[in-house]
């Protein structure tokens, strides 16, 4: 889905899930618009359980952005420090995968995979 967007600004794609932004609501309207025009175009639908339009901050891949900057969604940094340590190869493949997905910005996940630091 990325490909079919990569083109339109302000637009961030991950797998199937877009982020549109906008300096103003006209910006925000007007780059919405060529979204849902290019998926017409190609017959894509939206979820409409997950969409969200006009907020100052969404949940986005484990982040939220906002006018502010970007924060680490608080649901979850939770999980990751209440998770408990990998006692199998498929847990340790579970932890190790969110990890790589995350590991740039969660502090809880650098504590969680680098415990001796603290030390």
């Amino acid at each position: 889905m990325s490909e079919l967007f990569e083109d339109v600004e302000g637009l961030k794609a991950i797998v199937d899930d877009l982020l549109i932004r906008g300096k103003d609501d006209a910006e925000l309207d007007a780059r919405l618009k060529q979204v849902l025009n290019r998926a017409r175009e190609v017959n894509d639908k939206f979820n409409s359980k997950k969409r969200r339009i006009g907020r100052k901050e969404v949940p986005f891949f484990g982040h939220v952005p906002s006018k502010e900057g970007l924060k680490s969604h608080p649901e979850l940094i939770r999980a990751v420090q209440e998770m408990q340590p990998p006692e199998n190869t498929n847990e340790l493949k579970s932890f190790l995968d969110l990890s790589s997905i995350w590991q740039s910005s969660c502090r809880a996940w650098l504590l969680k995979a680098h415990p001796w630091e603290n030390c």
